[in-house]
């Protein structure tokens, strides 16, 4: 069975737009769960829910002058916001997007009003150990095919360490773990008014916050509503492949493994107050040294994201590491 309600028609002039695979947006920061090594930071985070208002008036603004395939509603949680529906009438609305994502743990889907699966292209569900859900895989894939809507789960054993709280200096690290951070390349995102390159400059500044370590991160992104020129703006800012001031405090992909649990109020205030350690300190031992060896692996993660092949991309990278 197949509806198209949840695909979003090309307009006319898409072609004269900028064309992307993917934007997301925050909907909430806070999350009903506390994973180790969220890169959100949503563990940490207070109860903060995004406007309508203001998601529509920064969508409508930047459909101006771009395109993407996947507009990925994201958070935190997102079906923590009450105002889901707004939200995805909004999507559809402004046609800045081919399909609208839904980045979920799944938990809270029992409660999701049943009208929002007719706006939604795909359902993709982080699966975490021992994190139970009132629907299962069949169900949810009954539903989502019952309204054309691709249901994906996800399951993640580990995550991987992001955040390091001493600036670092070293161009040439700086650079290599940027060349080769997925995020860099495929998690842009649209917070404040602003774009950013990256989904991670928020968490950061957040994380900086919380020790006492505030940064002008803002700085990295791109103001939506006060360019003079939105399209030639953005292109020269989506062009420049430069490290930004974010990726200084950032191990990009690089980050030793966290094993996923669920963390405790102590675990939580322990991973708070724990040493400040460096990117050295933090990262994988495999990571590469060279310039050289970090552009292949952004050639091969741009591929992975082309192809969507969730199951060949950490092989193909462990062979090119």
């Amino acid at each position: 069975m197949t509806n198209s309600n949840h695909l979003t028609t090309p307009s006319s002039d898409t072609s004269g737009r900028i064309q992307r695979g993917g934007l997301s947006y925050e909907l909430t920061e806070h999350c009903n769960l506390r994973c180790a090594g969220c890169d959100h930071a949503a563990p940490w985070s207070d109860e903060h829910f995004a406007s309508p208002a203001e998601f529509e008036r920064d969508l409508t603004a930047l459909a101006k002058v771009l395109y993407v395939d996947e507009l990925k509603l994201c958070g935190g949680e997102p079906l923590l916001h009450p105002q889901l529906l707004d939200f995805l009438r909004i999507a559809k609305k402004v046609n800045i997007a081919e399909g609208i994502v839904l980045l979920t743990n799944g938990t809270l889907l029992h409660k999701m009003p049943i009208d929002a699966w007719q706006y939604l292209a795909e359902v993709r569900i982080s699966v975490y150990p021992g994190v139970r859900r009132r629907y299962d895989a069949q169900a949810l894939s009954a539903i989502a095919e019952r309204y054309g809507c691709l249901f994906v789960e996800m399951p993640i054993e580990t995550f991987n360490e992001v955040f390091t709280p001493i600036k670092e200096t070293d161009e040439t690290l700086v650079e290599t773990i940027h060349r080769g951070c997925y995020s860099a390349v495929n998690c842009h995102t649209v917070l404040d008014g602003k774009y950013y390159r990256c989904s991670r400059v928020h968490s950061i500044r957040k994380r900086l916050k919380m020790i006492g370590k505030p940064d002008s991160l803002e700085m990295d992104g791109l103001d939506i509503h006060n360019s003079p020129n939105l399209f030639q703006s953005l292109r020269q800012y989506l062009d420049n492949d430069k490290p930004q001031s974010s990726c200084r405090y950032c191990l990009g992909m690089y980050g030793k493994e966290v094993k996923q649990e669920q963390l405790n109020a102590k675990k939580l205030k322990e991973e708070i107050n724990r040493p400040h350690l460096s990117a050295l300190d933090l990262l994988d031992p495999t990571t590469p040294r060279t310039k050289d060896s970090a552009v292949r692996i952004e050639e091969i993660r741009t591929e992975f994201t082309q192809k969507k092949n969730w199951l060949h991309l950490q092989q193909d990278i462990m062979h090119c590491e």
